[in-house]
């Protein structure tokens, strides 16, 4: 864009009414300002503007001199005429225009102003075949058009047979949308053109290069859309014809066709509770609509979709009837697995002790580790799960040895896989571990990478004559998740949980150690693994 200086020279001592002071008087004159011009400091006017320039008293109009410049080359402003007394300049009719887009200014600051670009027309719509018949035509400009002058310039004709339109425009009066007042016909050619008449709201003309336009309609489609129902490919389990959720589920609803979104969304529903919150989201056909609650969804709840008849599609077409279906979300419980026996116990080298009523978990003098390994039926639970929430290991410390508190360490409950039967050399099992990152705050290069870090949870301090518990819900979750590969749980179980109790003990000379569990089964003191799960009811 070039710029131009517009100059304004006052010749000195060459004002009207300005010259010297009248003799013993010594008190001279005030010099003239500039106190207002058309067009105002910092607009933005059409390439039809008039320049002009009011002075705070008359002037000697011979002394006067505006000129305009891009630096180069010279704009003439042409002659001005006078008047308020010859204290304002007009400049109504100069040689050429004032360039569109581009931008003058006083050398002085007193004034700077821009053209707007030659009003056009950027886009035109519809376009191309197939158009639906129910759709609307428009025009895209690249400045505010004055409404008046574009409605009366716009025409839009299917031959020789002229639209009725509703004129709608965009808040910044740069789009025009013609409403028709009936539905295009279907498989015909219309012909979108804007009359050089149209101008902006500046007044400048509008330049019509991509005027005018055609489009065409496609067959009008009359079928109305349906719901085929809800997608259950992610339900967990179906109970009674029912399909059941997880509680953090999205709802899918399959349309047999491509909708109007926002009117489908507005349609929907999801009951309890009432107008739940959430966000939605589309399949790229525009026929499967998801909805993803906010809050999860309550366990054990029946839930109730609804999609009323205010659904259209592309064409306008209604929905029908209003559809409906219902889905349950999956019910929770706490329970307490049994303890397997005869396949839980002890190891201590080269031997194995499967005897869940005295397990013992320590260090010999020699610093051999002997640990505790347990296996709980979670096919003896009441329900057939659906996941694992969350889990906690019980330990009944009933005796001791040594110093065992001082040289075991910390002591952890750690996933391992030890199959059908405990062996011998399951006493050097390595826990089931995973690649893990520890983020150290000093930037994404100095995090420490960690390529086995064990699925495993610390036991608080050990003390005889009391119940240690820990939290061992990433151990269950992962055990839970890689159920199909772990392999054949003791006598043919199908689900079961396995953990081994092993100490991380500081070197010594001397037994140590702690034993779990009880002189019978009925004692009560056996290790006891609390479960929360879902399920399908």
């Amino acid at each position: 864009m070039r710029v131009y200086s517009l100059a304004l020279l006052i010749l000195a001592g060459a004002l009207a009414a300005c010259g010297s002071a009248p003799p013993g008087n010594p008190t001279l004159d005030t010099a003239p300002t500039v106190t207002s011009t058309t067009p105002a400091n910092a607009s933005t006017v059409g390439a039809g503007s008039t320049v002009s320039i009011v002075f705070s008293k008359p002037m000697n109009t011979s002394s006067v001199v505006v000129a305009a410049s891009d630096g180069t080359n010279p704009y003439v402003l042409g002659t001005g005429t006078w008047s308020n007394g010859n204290a304002t300049v007009t400049f109504a009719a100069p040689p050429a225009a004032l360039g569109y887009g581009k931008t003058y200014s006083l050398s002085t600051a007193y004034l700077t102003f821009s053209v707007e670009p030659q009003p056009a027309v950027t886009a035109e719509s519809p376009s191309g075949a197939s158009v639906p018949v129910t759709d609307n035509a428009s025009l895209q400009f690249n400045v505010a058009m004055d409404h008046s002058s574009v409605e009366n310039a716009f025409s839009l004709e299917a031959g020789s047979t002229p639209v009725v339109c509703l004129f709608s425009w965009s808040a910044d009066s740069t789009i025009v949308s013609c409403t028709p007042n009936a539905p295009f016909t279907q498989t015909t050619t219309y012909t979108l053109a804007l009359a050089s008449t149209a101008k902006s709201a500046l007044g400048d003309p509008v330049a019509t290069s991509l005027l005018p336009a055609t489009f065409t309609t496609g067959v009008h489609d009359t079928t109305p859309p349906t719901v085929t129902g809800r997608d259950t490919t992610s339900d967990v389990g179906t109970v009674g014809g029912i399909g059941d959720v997880a509680t953090n589920a999205a709802v899918t609803i399959v349309f047999s066709k491509a909708v109007n979104q926002a009117s489908a969304q507005g349609a929907f529903s999801l009951a309890p509770p009432g107008g739940a919150a959430g966000q939605f989201s589309w399949d790229v056909t525009g026929s499967r609509m998801t909805f993803q609650p906010t809050s999860p969804l309550a366990h054990g709840a029946t839930e109730t979709w609804t999609v009323v008849s205010g659904v259209l599609d592309l064409s306008g077409n209604a929905l029908a009837a209003t559809a409906t279906g219902t889905f349950h979300v999956v019910a929770e419980a706490t329970e307490e697995p049994a303890l397997v026996a005869g396949e839980s116990g002890y190891v201590y080298a080269p031997s194995a002790y499967a005897d869940e009523t005295a397990a013992f978990v320590g260090v010999d003098a020699s610093n051999n580790v002997f640990p505790t390994f347990l296996t709980f039926d979670l096919t003896s639970l009441s329900h057939v799960p659906t996941d694992l929430v969350s889990g906690q290991l019980s330990l009944a410390v009933l005796a001791g040895a040594g110093s065992p508190a001082t040289t075991l360490g910390t002591l952890y409950a750690q996933s391992v896989n030890y199959g059908a039967t405990l062996l011998g050399t399951d006493a050097t099992l390595s826990p089931d571990s995973h690649i893990c990152i520890i983020r150290l705050g000093l930037g994404a290069h100095a995090d420490l990478i960690i390529p086995r870090c064990a699925y495993e949870s610390a036991f608080p301090s050990w003390t005889v004559g009391t119940t240690v518990s820990t939290d061992v819900t990433s151990v269950l979750q992962y055990q839970w998740s890689d159920r199909a590969n772990r392999g054949s749980c003791p006598s043919g179980r199908v689900l079961c949980a396995q953990f081994k109790i092993e100490p991380s003990p500081i070197n010594n000379s001397t037994y140590n150690y702690y034993e779990i569990g009880g002189a019978t089964a009925s004692a009560g003191n056996l290790p006891v693994l609390s479960v929360t799960y879902e399920y399908p009811w």
